[in-house]
């Protein structure tokens, strides 16, 4: 997530309930099947089952992940 988040950084976040509390485009923690990542999340219009990951890093690409791949209740 450089340059908004640097190796060693601390992340502290607050769990929501439910994603639709997340906000278009902001920082979030994302605890998937498979991953844990904090990336800028939005939600996929046309689909509406996904949620968009973006890196602030450009050299990393959006990754798209199934609603119901994310672990919402920990």
């Amino acid at each position: 997530m450089l340059p908004t988040l640097y190796p060693n950084d601390f992340v502290i976040c607050e769990h929501l309930p439910s994603l639709s509390e997340i906000e278009d485009n902001t920082l979030a923690v994302v605890l998937a099947e498979d991953m844990l990542v904090v990336k800028r999340a939005s939600f996929f219009e046309e689909g509406a089952g996904s949620l968009i990951l973006r890196s602030d890093n450009t050299s990393y690409s959006p990754r798209m992940v199934a609603i119901d791949d994310v672990l919402v209740h920990l």
